[in-house]
């Protein structure tokens, strides 16, 4: 048997097509995990597995690799496809809502590096009340002042910094112009970060031109040691309505069909409770899989 919480229906509805009005085109990833090899809960301290199997860290570490004997060093699972896709005729870009993450990394100097972006109507403009109206040319004449003794590490700063700034106004200008959707994003943080990623989505064409775009976001407070009841019906609720909400827009645009979303974790949580009413570190999670052009109503 396999169960959906009552406060998660939105992959109730996806899984099932909404119950046959549509194709389902969502499903489950059961038991997933990173083990490296065989385990069983009576030899676990004894084998030496590359991976801690109850610690935070290192499972989502290598979750976000995916690169568990370290072929790939410095790399991430969305940056190697990105780095696979470079040089063909697809244009790739790799955009991080909030965050620093491996997960979006690719070969250092070969792909597109990713971009961190914030959920501040996505990106807010960099000075926008200068003291000085030709501020940002000073700026730029101060950053691009080279001399025969300058050193490496003041010529990197300052590109870096003309670079950042450039790509501010970019994205704060490509935003706006984006910024008009169906779905409210109404929802709190998870629905803050899918809003960005939605406005990204749709501007992909022009004047971007991006062929193959990926999107990394984060939601915490899963780590539910203590009241696991309560506050999973808060968590699950949040994500649900963002989910819903990006499905909604997604499909109003038009590119539901275009987008796959997948959710990872790093480990399930035990099934009995411990005597916080909470559950502690598990084995194998589930994972899920959402978009248009999915095969849904599976367990794979």
């Amino acid at each position: 048997t396999f169960g959906i919480h009552e406060n998660f229906p939105i992959m109730r509805d996806l899984y099932t097509g909404f119950g046959g009005a549509e194709a389902p085109s969502g499903l489950w990833f059961a038991n997933t995990g990173v083990l490296t090899k065989p385990v069983t809960k009576e030899n676990y301290r004894e084998v030496s597995a590359v991976t801690q199997l109850f610690a935070h860290n290192t499972q989502q570490d290598c979750t976000r690799r995916v690169d568990h004997f370290q072929l790939e060093r410095g790399t991430g699972v969305l940056g190697r496809m990105a780095d696979a896709l470079h040089g063909t005729k697809y244009i790739t870009s790799g955009i991080s809502i909030r965050d620093s993450t491996v997960t979006l990394a690719g070969t250092p100097g070969y792909s597109p590096q990713y971009r961190i972006v914030g959920t501040n109507a996505g990106s807010t403009q960099f000075n926008p009340d200068p003291t000085d109206a030709s501020m940002q040319d000073k700026i730029f004449d101060l950053n691009n002042a080279t001399t025969a003794d300058s050193g490496f590490f003041a010529e990197t700063w300052a590109a870096k910094s003309i670079d950042a700034i450039n790509l501010n106004e970019q994205m704060s200008e490509l935003l706006k112009s984006s910024s008009n959707l169906t779905a409210p994003f109404d929802c709190g943080d998870l629905c803050n970060k899918l809003k960005v990623i939605a406005q990204f989505i749709k501007s992909a064409g022009n004047p971007r031109k991006v062929h193959r775009e990926m999107f990394y976001a984060t939601t915490g407070g899963w780590d539910m040691h203590s009241m696991v009841e309560t506050r999973l019906i808060s968590r699950l609720s949040h994500v649900n309505e963002a989910i819903s909400q990006f499905v909604t827009e997604l499909k109003a645009q038009g590119k539901y069909d275009q987008v796959v979303i997948i959710e990872t974790s790093d480990f399930a949580r035990t099934l009995d409770p411990n005597g916080n009413v909470g559950v502690d570190h598990g084995w194998g999670g589930n994972y899920f899989m959402i978009g248009g052009d999915v095969k849904g109503g599976q367990i794979v």
